[in-house]
């Protein structure tokens, strides 16, 4: 019938605008349960994310750093035979500078 299983990761995303030379990272922890049909390559996967700021940057005297981001996203996976897949994650997340 269904195969269930969590899912997690870790990660770091940058920040960047160009405009005003201004680098921001955030490190990131995703945590989710992923929900598959034995009888169909398509499987789907709620996801939540938090994270905190890693380091800061100044722009015109004041400095900017990242507290903290969190985030929720829905993932809906198609496997295919030859290894490849196909997903579609509509995401929210809140960054607080």
């Amino acid at each position: 019938m269904f195969s269930n299983e969590l899912v997690g990761s870790i990660g770091y995303s940058n920040f960047a605008v160009d405009d005003v030379d201004l680098d921001l990272g955030v490190v990131t922890a995703t945590l989710g349960y992923k929900f598959s049909s034995e009888t169909s390559n398509f499987s789907l996967t709620p996801e939540l994310r938090v994270g905190v700021g890693a380091g800061d940057d100044t722009f015109s005297g004041v400095t900017f750093e990242i507290d903290q981001t969190y985030g929720l996203n829905v993932r809906g996976q198609w496997d295919f035979s030859n290894n490849t897949y196909f997903f579609v994650a509509p995401s929210y997340m809140n960054l607080e500078l």
